[in-house]
């Protein structure tokens, strides 16, 4: 489903071997993290289950959750929500009261609207305050006199948490993050099935793209090579560029994955952790018109991963001729023909200046491809920090504003 197209540094084979080695320990300790989730035939049954009935009796979903707990299903929404998708789905993933407010404008008919709340721990403050503010103001509009339990439903962990214990105690469906498949590795449980369920996609090859993805150990290995020589040559900015209009949210996702799982203070050993490269995401043709400008002219400490997409290149309207001066060239081109155009330049402008790259190509658009998207980078991520020696399970260091901000609303 992915290949690599060209890359401009050739693979080291020692780092190669040392990837192979990684994923080998990842597979074997892994049994019931995030790798297993392709076959948790559970965990897909539920979602089928509450997917397919909101879908019938609802219009509008909103998604309450931060973090993994809202960009994956984010960068699925994106991927196959189209205008003609009468059914909408909205995130509630910010404490913005404006964006609150407008959640309730956007919805077209609060009846008909569930309220999905999606907390690993259940204890995160941003969804528990949002949950509240939206009993209270469904109590104050008299809305759902039958129980809100009709309209919303809980992802998380199955053990007694505040959300878990709120939701049995109302009778309120609840859904399983398995305790060992941490948040930002969550979106192949009902946090991403539900979602890809209630706009009609087909989950089960989402999953079955996601198993494919862990046959892929060869092409994961390569990844995670080209990666570790990046580092050794001192490129600090891991640049994702999508030429896909579509994979804005796919790139938060992965930005994401890829700071929180990298960057730490300690290794496994308790030494200092090595240095890795900080995430940020460009969409092509875009950005070209923005950022190349600081890419090219700029530091040479950026390695730049282009993503392109067959189906698109592929796609448009031929133009048979042009009313505009100097634009012969287009003549009997497409636009699918264009992007590809401007992704090969942009890279070949970038290999002229000495910048290293690596261009990718994914093969359409579809359940299966995003469903092997997300499990290759979760593989690759999780191997490239078990070559490092580092915990790529783990976010110590974000707990601290959490807990100020608390101290801050109790002083």
């Amino acid at each position: 489903m992915f290949k690599i197209l060209g890359s401009a540094h050739p693979t080291s084979a020692p780092l190669k071997q040392k990837a192979v080695a990684a994923l080998q320990t990842l597979f074997a300790e892994q049994k019931e993290g995030f790798l297993s989730l392709p076959e948790r035939q559970d965990l897909l049954n539920e979602s089928i289950l509450l997917g397919q009935d909101w879908a019938k009796k609802l219009d509008d979903l909103v998604i309450v959750g931060i973090g993994g707990s809202s960009l994956g299903a984010r960068a699925i929404v994106e991927f196959f929500a189209t205008p003609q998708t009468h059914k909408k789905i909205h995130f509630c993933d910010s404490t913005d009261p404006l964006a609150f407010e407008n959640i309730f404008k956007s919805c077209r008919d609060l009846k008909r609207t569930g309220w999905l709340l999606v907390s690993k721990s259940g204890a995160t403050i941003e969804p528990l305050v949002i949950a509240d503010l939206v009993l209270q103001r469904y109590q104050q509009k008299q809305i759902a006199s039958q129980g809100i339990a009709s309209l919303m439903a809980v992802i998380s962990e199955m053990k007694s948490n505040t959300l878990t214990d709120w939701a049995k105690k109302h009778s309120v469906p609840l859904l399983e993050i398995p305790t060992s498949v941490g948040g930002r590795y969550s979106i192949l449980t009902p946090v991403g099935l539900v979602p890809l369920v209630f706009l009609g996609a087909d989950a089960k090859k989402f999953l079955q793209g996601a198993s494919q993805a862990k046959k892929a150990q060869v092409f994961a290995a390569e990844l995670i090579a080209q990666s570790l020589q990046s580092f050794e040559r001192k490129e600090w900015i891991s640049l994702f560029w999508f030429y896909s209009a579509a994979c804005r949210s796919l790139g938060d996702w992965l930005q994401q994955l890829w700071a929180e799982s990298l960057a730490k203070l300690e290794t496994l050993s308790g030494t200092s952790a090595p240095r890795v490269s900080t995430p940020m995401i460009a969409m092509g043709p875009r950005d070209q018109h923005s950022i190349l400008q600081q890419v090219m002219d700029g530091a040479h400490d950026k390695f730049v991963i282009f993503f392109r997409f067959a189906s698109l290149e592929a796609m448009g309207e031929k133009l048979s001729s042009t009313n505009f001066k100097g634009q012969d060239f287009f003549v009997d081109h497409s636009l699918g023909e264009l992007l590809a155009a401007q992704a090969q330049g942009t890279e070949q402008a970038l290999r002229s200046r000495g910048l290293s790259t690596l261009s990718l190509s994914v093969d359409s658009q579809d359940e299966a491809c995003l469903g092997y998207f997300f499990m290759i980078w979760e593989i690759v991520v999780a191997g490239l920090a078990q070559c490092l020696d580092i915990n790529a399970f783990d976010q110590p260091s974000v707990e601290l504003g959490k807990r100020l901000a608390r101290e801050i609303l109790n002083s």
